[in-house]
C-alpha cells in the first residue's frame, strides 16, 4: 500500500533472531515498568516481519532485508548494501559512528547499556538471559519461521508448559491476553 501513495520509496526490513527481541522487551519493561508488556506483541510482530522478509527476498515486494546479525558482525558492508540500495553515499564516519542530530549518541539499549561503538554483544545475550521456558515460548510459536532466517530452535521440541508458564514481567491481564490472542490465532492459521 505504501508504493500506491509513495512510488518510489525504498522499503528496509530489519530481522532479528526472535529470543533476541524478547529479552529487549523484558529488559525494557524492567525499565519502563508500564504494565503493559506483551509477549503476544512480540511473536505477532516477529512474525508479521517474517512474512514480509521472505515476500521482499523472494522478490514478490520491492526492498532488502537486512539481518540484525549481519549489521552488528559486519557494520561497513552491510551499511554499504544499505546506502547502495538506498542510492546514496556511503560516508563510513557517518555511517559507523554513533550519533543523534550530529552529537555523539551512547545508544538507546533495552538493557540500558550504554556503547561508545557498535557491538556484536546484544546478538547473544539472549542466551544467557532467558530462561528454557522463555525461549520456548518464543520457539512455540515461531519455530516454524525462524529458520528461514538462520535462526535455529534450541529446543527440541514444544512443550505445554513454555506456552503456559508466565513470561518474566508480565502481568496476569496480558498473560491472558497472549494466551488467547495466540490460541486465536492458531485455530484461525489452522483452517
Amino acid at each position: 500500500a505504501i508504493f500506491t501513495c509513495f512510488q518510489h520509496a525504498k522499503m528496509l526490513v530489519t530481522m532479528r533472531d526472535p529470543r533476541a527481541i524478547l529479552g529487549a522487551q523484558i529488559a525494557l519493561e524492567k525499565t519502563r515498568r508500564t504494565g503493559r508488556f506483551s509477549t503476544y506483541y512480540v511473536i505477532a510482530h516477529w512474525r508479521v516481519a517474517a512474512r514480509l522478509a521472505m515476500q521482499v527476498r523472494d522478490g514478490q515486494v520491492p526492498g532488502l532485508v537486512v539481518p540484525y546479525e549481519k549489521l552488528v558482525c559486519e557494520p561497513a558492508n552491510t551499511m554499504k548494501e544499505v546506502c547502495n540500495y538506498l542510492e546514496i553515499e556511503f560516508a563510513p564516519d557517518t555511517v559507523l559512528t554513533p550519533t543523534k542530530v550530529g552529537q555523539f549518541w551512547s545508544g538507546n539499549s533495552a538493557a540500558r547499556i550504554n556503547f561508545s561503538q557498535i557491538s556484536t554483544e546484544p546478538v547473544t545475550r539472549w542466551q544467557r538471559e532467558l530462561s528454557d521456558d522463555e525461549v520456548g515460548w518464543i520457539e512455540w510459536h515461531c519455530r516454524d519461521l525462524m529458520p528461514e532466517f538462520g535462526y535455529e530452535p534450541k529446543l527440541s521440541q514444544r512443550n505445554l508448559r513454555y506456552f503456559v508458564r508466565p513470561i518474566r514481567g508480565e502481568r496476569p491481564r496480558e498473560y491472558v491476553k497472549s494466551r488467547i490472542y495466540s490460541l486465536r490465532d492458531s485455530m484461525t492459521n489452522s483452517e
